[in-house]
């Protein structure tokens, strides 16, 4: 049986930790949440600039080891960093694992609002498009600008990546993935 390593993308409240949440029973796979590891460390009085840093460095260390130990692993990030994009490509290189990228994107800016304001929040999380927002310690934005900024610069591979629409229903956006994450793809185990 081979080993993945899906690296989720996208926008906050696009559907990233939704749609992970559901392929991991699928594969099966262990999640890796970008925003739990770093609400834990702001909870533990680290800054927003240090937090940031600190909890990819936690990604991808917890990742190289899940991978190494023959599990499958999901990386729930909004991937912003060409960095984080190619420690996945190169760690599953490394070690045999089939790489995929799932960017979840959502073009209605009012669904996405919606979805912001009616879950759960974390430390780490923004609320809602119309809250000043301090990311990585920069000055605050309008979150908004910011998702709007994050949507333009995403970062993704040049081949082994599903662009999703989360617009659609839940079922099919999981069958859409769980289709691409498990098919013959173009250099499996090459850096892309």
């Amino acid at each position: 049986m081979s080993t993945y390593f899906v690296q989720m993308s996208g926008v906050p409240g696009a559907g990233k930790s939704s749609i992970a949440k559901e392929l991991s029973s699928h594969l099966p796979a262990v999640v890796l949440d970008h925003d739990v590891i770093k609400s834990a460390i702001l909870m533990s009085g680290v800054s927003a600039s240090e937090a940031g840093a600190a909890s990819y460095e936690v990604v991808k260390a917890l990742s190289k080891r899940m991978l190494g130990q023959g599990v499958s692993v999901i990386v729930d990030s909004p991937c912003l960093y060409k960095q984080l994009l190619e420690h996945g490509m190169h760690t599953a290189a490394e070690l045999k694992a089939r790489y995929r990228y799932v960017e979840c994107r959502l073009g209605d800016l009012d669904e996405l609002d919606r979805r912001l304001r009616s879950r759960p929040t974390m430390a780490s999380q923004i609320q809602h498009l119309e809250e000043e927002f301090s990311h990585a310690g920069a000055s605050p934005k309008m979150a908004r600008d910011l998702i709007l900024e994050w949507a333009e610069n995403a970062q993704r591979p040049s081949r082994n990546a599903l662009l999703l629409d989360t617009s659609h229903s839940m079922a099919d956006c999981v069958a859409e993935a769980l289709a691409f994450i498990t098919s013959e793809g173009e250099g499996d185990n090459d850096d892309a």
